[in-house]
């Protein structure tokens, strides 16, 4: 074989490995959350958010399969998915905020998938997001973070205390962040996203508290 025809498959081989990896590398790269056009400024702001939605995927994904295979119901902190937080990158914001979102998340979509119930991850997100969120910078806010999970936090603790008593959804129209927020409560922007946590939390509290009976029957 002559040295033209070597050097011309050599290279090749060689531009196909390189398209190869750049191919593999933006799969890699990309991420749904942030090229979704209308979900990008929010999961931006919230590293919290951005971390539970991938929680409950990887928890989503994981009951379905032992719902499929009739496994029994697997306690989640000892599954190595949740104690392991995958899908972070530095360009996401706070590390440690998305890991707690993400393993907000996780037992969420979990228990969502063993109960036989549907993917409602992006239906409980667009309850937690208002127009005026969208519209703003998509720039990480570490104070826009903090007051969606102090929301979340206290929506979710309300909403399991409802789930036990089996009382009616709470009217969450009146919620007042003032006291949780203080003086930043003044921000309409934290305050929305305080109200947007709440509800949030507030759902999945509730949800999975109230429909707890029948997934732990399965056992």
């Amino acid at each position: 074989m002559s040295r033209p025809i070597v050097f011309f498959r050599a290279t090749l081989l060689i531009a196909f490995l390189l398209v190869s990896g750049l191919v593999i590398a933006q799969t890699q790269n990309d991420d749904w959350h942030l090229t979704n056009v209308n979900m990008k400024a929010f999961f931006t702001r919230s590293a919290f958010a951005h971390g539970y939605m991938h929680g409950y995927e990887e928890g989503f994904h994981h009951g379905d399969l032992d719902l499929q295979m009739a496994r029994p119901f697997q306690q989640v902190k000892s599954q190595a998915k949740y104690k392991k937080v995958c899908g972070y990158r530095s360009e996401f914001g706070d590390r440690s905020s998305f890991e707690e979102g993400y393993r907000k998340g996780y037992p969420v979509g979990y228990t969502d998938a063993f109960a036989g119930r549907n993917f409602r991850a992006i239906q409980l997100v667009k309850l937690a997001r208002i127009p005026t969120l969208i519209a703003a910078s998509a720039a990480p806010d570490n104070k826009f973070d903090r007051a969606f999970i102090a929301g979340y936090e206290n929506g979710q603790q309300l909403g399991l205390h409802d789930g036990r008593a089996a009382a009616a959804v709470a009217a969450l129209d009146s919620i007042d962040c003032t006291n949780a927020l203080g003086s930043i409560s003044k921000i309409l922007d934290y305050c929305e996203a305080y109200r947007g946590g709440y509800r949030l939390g507030y759902s999945d509290g509730y949800t999975n508290q109230h429909d707890s009976a029948v997934i732990f029957a399965r056992k």
